[in-house]
């Protein structure tokens, strides 16, 4: 018998479908070269969580040059927020933003909390549905909670960034 790449449930030799995930089950070769991804048994999880972190770093490097940042629990300077794609009430200049907000993060509490979340329920939720499941409830519910920000801030001021929507989709998921 062998694992299965997705859940690791172990299965007969012979098995079309797992017995714990009801996914098909690929040929021995497939199945080691899913399981020895460079990203790990959850690609999506790993991809999400290293590209929040990059993108946090580069708002590090901003606000260090312009000289905003303080190395303490403080936050991030609007202007770094801004330039790194924050979510304000100029949504309809700056379309783009309903997504790129899921991906820049306030501070280090703010970035640390998010990602304990999603590694946490991201691993759960690409284990039992899979990496598509996965990348579609993050995206989806994170666009649709910077949706429900317009919609609830309409023409006041404010400014949302970070992955906290699309976290809490997995949750719902």
């Amino acid at each position: 018998g062998f694992n299965c790449p997705y859940c690791r449930n172990y299965n007969a030799n012979g098995d079309k479908t797992c017995a714990r995930c009801k996914r098909y089950l690929p040929p021995r070769w497939v199945a080691q070269l899913l399981r020895n991804s460079p990203l790990g048994p959850n690609p999506v999880t790993t991809l999400l969580i290293g590209v929040c972190v990059l993108v946090f770093f580069a708002q590090l490097v901003d606000a260090n040059n312009t000289g905003g940042l303080s190395f303490g629990l403080g936050g991030m300077p609007m202007s770094t927020l801004l330039r790194f794609g924050a979510l304000t009430n100029d949504v309809a200049d700056q379309p783009w933003t309903v997504a790129s907000y899921m991906f820049s993060h306030m501070g280090y509490l703010h970035i640390i909390f998010n990602l304990m979340g999603m590694w946490d329920l991201g691993r759960r939720c690409e284990a039992e549905a899979g990496a598509g499941v996965v990348l579609t409830t993050f995206l989806a519910t994170g666009i649709a909670g910077g949706v429900a920000s317009v919609a609830w801030y309409g023409s006041q001021p404010y400014i949302s960034s970070g992955a906290s929507g699309a976290v809490f989709g997995l949750a719902g998921f």
